[in-house]
């Protein structure tokens, strides 16, 4: 792609972020657009947490070099959040069992998040990780933009088109134009507004939704585990990511 292309990216998490992260390395600048901020959502808030080889499948590949980037991002950006951590199965004590199940955690109980009275636990992965999301993200914008990127905040109702039919900007709600060569919609959850900008373009949102809370404890729980709860009768389950921060 050429230099002189006027490169859009609409959505600032992590997906247009680290597009305008690689597209800098390349010496490529871009402008990101986000009704809120960079890592604002999601991509701000998140557990982080990484495994390397819990895919399956067509995915397993991505799975594998998805974590090794990670890795890489963490030396190339110096990220203090980056560290291994193991991941524990947590499930409910059962009466008359007892205190410690086969490759329980090694945690101490100052430091454990579990309660050992109640619930029991095994070893599911020694090898998984965790990054702190906000940090990760806003470091490479700090990059992207250190080479020539900007960030726009502003809400985009749709896309210009040209009178040969193609695209040439995004149209934010106040009715500027922000012209393009290259458009790039990075939305998340948002992304479903795109049916309504692109004939024939569907973006269905499936899947299961979630709730997800940041909780602060007061006690602050050193090397701990992140913990995946035993599933419901609805096949739902909790899981605990206690970040450094």
């Amino acid at each position: 792609m050429e230099a002189s292309k006027r490169i859009v990216i609409v959505g600032g998490g992590i997906v247009g972020v680290s597009t305008a992260y690689f597209l800098s390395l390349r010496g490529l600048s871009s402008i990101v657009i986000d009704k809120s901020g960079i890592a604002a959502s999601a991509s701000g808030k998140a557990g982080g947490f990484l495994a390397r080889g819990w895919g399956g499948g067509a995915t397993a590949e991505l799975h594998e070099r998805g974590f090794q980037l990670h890795e890489q991002l963490a030396k190339d950006l110096e990220l203090k959040s980056f560290r291994y951590l193991p991941t524990v199965e947590v499930g409910h004590k059962t009466v008359g069992g007892s205190k410690k199940s086969p490759d329980n955690c090694q945690a101490s109980e100052s430091d454990s998040l579990l309660d050992s009275s109640t619930t029991k636990s095994r070893m599911m992965d020694k090898s998984t990780a965790q990054v702190t999301p906000f940090e990760l993200v806003t470091k490479m914008f700090d990059v992207a933009k250190s080479k020539g990127s900007t960030f726009r905040v502003g809400k985009v109702g749709g896309l210009e088109k040209a009178s040969d039919g193609s695209y040439k900007g995004v149209r934010l709600d106040d009715g500027e134009v922000i012209e393009a060569d290259v458009i790039v919609l990075t939305m998340g959850a948002w992304g479903v507004e795109i049916e309504d900008w692109v004939d024939k373009v569907r973006v269905p949102m499936v899947g299961i939704a979630s709730s997800s809370m940041i909780v602060n404890p007061q006690t602050k729980f050193k090397d701990a585990p992140a913990c995946f709860c035993g599933e419901d009768e609805n096949d739902c389950h909790l899981e605990l990511y206690p970040r450094p921060d």
